[in-house]
């Protein structure tokens, strides 16, 4: 899953809001782990709901 990280690392340095969704939704189908599947959708989530503004 290195490739899979390196991709988010750079989408969240781009700035990129709705491609970490994607990536994290891709990071927990390809996980085994019940844990990290959760963790992973959880933040696919977050930022598919955009930016929160105040």
């Amino acid at each position: 899953m290195s490739n899979l990280d390196a991709r988010l690392i750079a989408a969240h340095d781009a700035g990129d809001k709705p491609n970490p969704a994607a990536l994290y939704t891709e990071a927990a189908n390809s996980s085994n782990d019940l844990d990290a599947k959760c963790f992973y959708l959880t933040h696919a989530y977050i930022f598919a709901l955009g930016p929160v503004t105040v």
